[in-house]
C-alpha cells in the first residue's frame, strides 16, 4: 500500500472519504496528504484536517 491508498475500510475511523485520500482529493479535499498517510492506513486514528477543507472542516468542527 502506498502513501495514496485507502484501505478498503475507508480510513481508521471508517470516514467515507478518509483527508487527503485520493477521492477525497479529486473531491476538493484540501488535507494533506503526507500529513494524513498515517491515519488512512490505520496507525494514526486523529486525522490532520485542513481548516479550509470543504469536505472535512465542518465535521471536524462538530466533533
Amino acid at each position: 500500500m502506498g502513501d495514496d491508498a485507502t484501505p478498503p475500510d475507508g480510513g481508521a475511523a471508517g470516514h467515507e472519504l478518509p483527508p487527503g485520500g485520493p477521492q477525497a482529493t479529486a473531491r476538493g479535499c484540501l488535507c494533506s496528504v503526507l500529513a494524513n498517510a498515517a491515519y488512512r492506513s490505520g496507525a494514526d486514528e486523529n486525522p490532520c484536517i485542513d481548516p479550509l477543507c470543504p469536505l472535512h472542516a465542518e465535521a471536524a468542527a462538530q466533533n
